[in-house]
C-alpha cells in the first residue's frame, strides 16, 4: 500500500464537497486530489464513513468493464488533514 505521509502538500488548492476532507499533494511529479473518509457523528460503532473505498471499488469495477472512470489509489497517511490547513 503506498503511504502518502511525506508528499508534498499543496496548501492553495481547495477542494469541496461534503464527502470528507481532501488535499492536494504532489505524487509523482503531478498533483493528486488525497481524500480521507468523513466522520458519522451520532452512529455508533460507525466513527468513520467508508466513501473512498467504496469510490475506489465502484471504479476499478467499472475500469474492468471497459468504461472510461477516473484514477484511483488507495493508500495511507498519517498526519491528520486538519492540521494542514489552519
Amino acid at each position: 500500500m503506498i503511504d502518502f505521509t511525506n508528499c508534498e502538500i499543496n496548501k492553495y488548492k481547495y477542494y469541496g464537497g461534503k464527502n470528507g476532507g481532501k488535499i492536494c499533494i504532489k505524487y509523482n511529479n503531478e498533483d493528486y486530489m488525497l481524500k480521507f473518509p468523513g466522520i458519522n457523528e451520532g452512529i455508533s460503532g460507525h466513527e468513520y464513513s467508508n466513501n473512498c473505498i467504496s469510490e475506489y471499488i465502484a471504479c476499478h469495477t467499472l475500469q474492468s468493464i471497459e468504461l472510461h472512470v477516473q484514477e484511483t489509489i488507495l493508500g495511507k497517511c498519517k498526519y491528520l488533514y486538519f492540521q494542514h490547513l489552519h
